[in-house]
């Protein structure tokens, strides 16, 4: 049997950059500037390549499409779903990473044509592929990440656990507009 007798889905890494200005919480996306999806809003993101682990990769695309170069990530649960990209098989794991807003300033670039922070709740309706269920996956595990100080290890815990605080918030006020309610 040879490895050609089986297709193999392509891998992908997204990232959620949190941005935290001392009151307030910002996720980083960018517009994408190829299809599919041209011109919608996204996480910055993109495809594995073969020399690099999904981490390396994660962070080489931000900084490839955004400029931003956050001090530590963490890893998501992987997404899976058949039909996710209309190019193909593909599966993505997702990172999280919290940035001071002083310390950031975002470019476009690489395959992005733009590249900003939206306030929580405050995102597009619409984003591309499955990112919105990418977020939502996420911000659970950027809240446990915060509380135990693998993100943001040098804000104070009570800044952590504010943080983390205004992510929860944030989420269930999104959560609740999608379904109708409140």
């Amino acid at each position: 049997m040879t490895s050609d007798q089986h297709p193999k889905p392509a891998v992908t890494v997204d990232i959620l950059v949190l941005s935290w200005d001392g009151s307030s919480v910002s996720l980083l996306l960018v517009r994408r500037g190829s299809e599919p999806y041209k011109g919608c809003w996204a996480l910055p993101g993109g495809f594995l390549e073969i020399d690099e682990t999904l981490q390396q990769a994660a962070l080489r695309e931000l900084e490839e499409e955004t400029g931003v170069r956050p001090d530590a990530v963490m890893p998501g649960p992987m997404f899976d779903a058949v039909q996710r990209d209309p190019r193909g098989r593909v599966l993505s794991v997702p990172y999280v990473a919290l940035v001071l807003a002083e310390d950031v300033d975002p470019k476009h670039g690489s395959d992005a044509s733009d590249a900003c922070f939206f306030r929580l709740p405050s995102l597009p309706e619409t984003l591309a592929f499955d990112h919105l269920d990418v977020i939502a996956a996420v911000y659970p595990i950027a809240t446990s990440a915060l509380r135990a100080a693998h993100l943001a290890p040098s804000l104070s815990g009570g800044e952590r656990e504010r943080i983390a605080g205004i992510i929860e918030r944030d989420a269930l006020v999104a959560d609740n507009a999608t379904r109708g309610i409140g």
